[in-house]
């Protein structure tokens, strides 16, 4: 059944082009707010768990479709990859969750596969299109029905395409093709992942609004949380020098700045727990002079962040009231990270 699947749907693909969908949401757009449903047919609110998280959206045809499976298969081999750089993968199709369910059985999926058996998310991204009649007959002659698959007699299906979101629900990358047999690499989307890295910065935004209340920082709940931070920083490690000198200034301080709150939150939780930041290191050197924060491949302290680089280049008055060092005589820590539109 594989072999005859396989020769059947470069036939078709004439077809699928000339029915393809028109507008799909680009760069900079926002995401739309849909309900999934997971696997086991819970509902999954899209737009909450980028919010939390910033995700890789994969757009696929179904189960069914050879070049669909292959691409799935070879995300899995760039998956750590993108979770240590702080990204999750979300993969949509118009499969019923009963269908979902066969296919993460088979093939051990270890990301989420998510039911859009409706449509409503393949529609809002500007994705969606309709399956001739024709079409439809040569696909259940090689044993391929769509209302089956799906569960629904809208006969729709999604051009496939893969997306990139931060927390603040904006698209950082979009990418869609109607050639189903053109898929992006995973060098193409790893490479997308490590130029949207100033949007993993919004990885702290839920870290913060869950621990911080008041300015203050409940740093045994952060303790016992702390894979959000660890992730975040871990997604700051990976943006290279290269990188950060092509961006603009602002978004190069704000960066900064998140980088250094951040790290300091670490350094109190490595110690944790103590009475006062002041507490850690020794006579000679203390907190802010230990190397706590990685960056461009090196380890350097607060001090050198603050001091060798922050206020060196960038003569931003306001600085000190973004800067947390967890000093009682310090700014109180904000719920939320710094964006770089906040620091102009």
């Amino acid at each position: 059944m594989k072999k005859r699947t396989r020769l059947v749907l470069p036939v078709l693909l004439i077809a699928l082009v000339a029915f393809g969908a028109e507008n799909p949401l680009q760069t900079g757009d926002p995401v739309p707010a849909v309900i999934l449903r997971t696997v086991d047919g819970t509902p999954f609110d899209l737009k909450a768990a980028i919010a939390e998280k910033p995700a890789v959206l994969v757009f696929y045809r179904g189960g069914w479709c050879p070049y669909c499976t292959a691409h799935l298969s070879q995300l899995q081999k760039i998956e750590s990859q993108l979770v240590n750089a702080g990204w999750q993968i979300l993969a949509i199709s118009p499969d019923r969750p009963e269908k979902l369910a066969e296919a993460d059985a088979e093939h051990n999926y270890s990301y989420t596969l998510l039911s859009d058996s409706k449509m409503d998310a393949s529609k809002a991204f500007g994705l969606a299109f309709e399956v001739d009649a024709a079409t439809r007959e040569k696909y259940k002659g090689y044993g391929i029905d769509l209302e089956t698959a799906s569960g629904e007699s809208h006969h729709l299906l999604p051009v496939p395409a893969v997306y990139l979101a931060g927390t603040d629900g904006i698209i950082r990358f979009a990418h869609s093709n109607p050639d189903y047999k053109d898929r992006l690499s995973n060098e193409a989307i790893l490479e997308a992942a490590r130029a949207a890295a100033p949007a993993a910065q919004n990885l702290f935004d839920p870290l913060f609004r869950r621990h911080v209340e008041n300015g203050r920082v409940d740093y045994r709940a952060l303790q016992a949380d702390r894979l959000p931070l660890t992730r975040a920083l871990a997604a700051a490690t990976a943006v290279t020098e290269s990188q950060f000198n092509a961006w603009d200034k602002s978004r190069q301080l704000a960066f900064l700045i998140n980088l250094y709150n951040a790290a300091t939150l670490e350094l109190i939780v490595d110690h944790y727990p103590v009475k006062s930041i002041k507490e850690i290191g020794n006579w000679f050197k203390g907190p802010w002079d230990q190397p706590a924060v990685s960056l461009f491949g090196t380890k350097i302290t607060l001090n050198e962040l603050e001091h060798g680089i922050i206020r060196k280049r960038y003569h931003e008055p306001r600085i000190h009231m973004a800067l947390v060092c967890a000093a009682k005589g310090c700014p109180p820590a904000a719920q939320r990270s710094l964006h770089r539109r906040k620091t102009r």
